[in-house]
């Protein structure tokens, strides 16, 4: 029978075929302990992400995900994976989770690089609208918002606080996002959703209710659910508007520092401030001498750390839509003809420049 050392060498080889056929017949075996499936699901997964098979990572990710998800190895393939099967809000969860618990500064810099991705596609509605994604940079309030006063919608009276759930919430300039794990409550979860306030019904007929901080379109929003978890897309009725905190209890809790945005749940202080920075001064043409120096500072950065089929995707995108779009998504791309039927008409003062590589 191989071994798993034996296995974990054939990923540093890249024999990836090989890794899921001996992965697969040691996870088949009734003598394989535990601690051994738990990798040889993780190495199965690395050889069907390499291979291009994001959907069957997804599934092997998730087979180990009670052990393993605080790993930031397993995060950040998680959320590669969601990443490319268009699961971009979660992936964006992920990987700052990832980048929050690990030490390792080649890891970290890998990391960020997927955040710049994933935030392209997230301030994308229309295959990676520039714009767009600068927007989002811009949608930092000055101050903490106070909630609209027309908040409404029934909070059940005893039912559960979400913060007592195992939960993530994100947001990009249109949407919130809520993902919360179902654990051992797994079955069919309901979902009620007001302009204020959303309640779930559990199976077992508790209630977790949340009196949100600020006002949604309940009737632009959707609610979803798979085995392990429920997820929730909820429309802001105020588009660009940054949420610092998901319910009205924690906008009110204690005075902090206005986050910016994508703000997360995780009890872990990160300096999200430094980071977004970061991001905001290679984003912010106006502020620079108008020679698109900020847009090629990204794109080099997300091209440096990017595989084939990304690259292709962006320079395809970027260079025949003479700089409005840019897109990581070759799937996408490929088909699109930016020059005549997919064409972008840039805003008035827009000034084309081409991307160093």
């Amino acid at each position: 029978m191989e071994s798993i050392l034996e296995v974990a060498n054939l990923v540093i080889y890249q024999h990836y075929k090989a890794v899921i056929e001996k992965a697969t017949a040691m996870l088949a075996d009734a003598s394989t302990a535990k601690d051994s499936k738990d990798n040889l699901y993780f190495y199965r997964a690395v050889a069907h992400s390499e291979l291009g098979d994001f959907e069957s990572a997804l599934k092997d990710l998730e087979a180990i995900e009670d052990s393993q998800g605080n790993n930031p190895d397993w995060l950040f393939r998680y959320g590669q994976a969601q990443f490319y099967t268009n699961d971009f809000s979660n992936s964006m969860i992920s990987f700052k989770k990832a980048e929050e618990s690990t030490e390792d500064a080649d890891l970290k810099g890998n990391i960020q690089q997927w955040i710049s991705k994933a935030e392209l596609e997230l301030g994308n509605p229309h295959v990676g609208n520039i714009n767009d994604a600068i927007f989002i940079t811009k949608a930092e309030p000055s101050a903490t918002p106070v909630p609209s006063p027309d908040c409404s919608g029934p909070v059940i009276e005893g039912a559960k606080d979400i913060k007592d759930s195992p939960h993530d919430w994100y947001q990009n300039t249109e949407f919130i996002f809520l993902s919360i794990l179902k654990k051992k409550n797994t079955g069919d979860w309901k979902a009620d959703l007001y302009s204020g306030s959303i309640n779930i019904t559990q199976p077992n007929g508790d209630v977790i209710s949340v009196h949100l901080a600020n006002v949604i379109n309940e009737g632009e929003s959707t609610f979803t659910q798979t085995e392990k978890k429920v997820e929730l897309k909820l429309k802001k009725k105020d588009s660009g508007i940054t949420w610092t905190a998901l319910s009205k209890e924690a906008l009110s809790a204690k005075p902090k520092e206005v986050l910016p945005s994508y703000p997360s749940s995780s009890k872990k202080s990160t300096n999200w401030g430094e980071v977004d920075k970061t991001i905001t001064r290679e984003l912010h043409l106006e502020e620079r001498d108008n020679d698109g120096d900020g847009m090629n500072d990204l794109f080099q950065q997300i091209y440096a750390g990017a595989d084939e089929e990304t690259k292709k995707a962006m320079i395809k995108s970027y260079q025949t839509s003479n700089g409005t779009v840019l897109s990581t998504n070759w799937d996408e791309v490929k088909e699109k003809d930016y020059e005549g039927k997919d064409y972008v008409s840039p805003p008035d003062d827009f000034v084309a420049q081409k991307p160093e590589i």
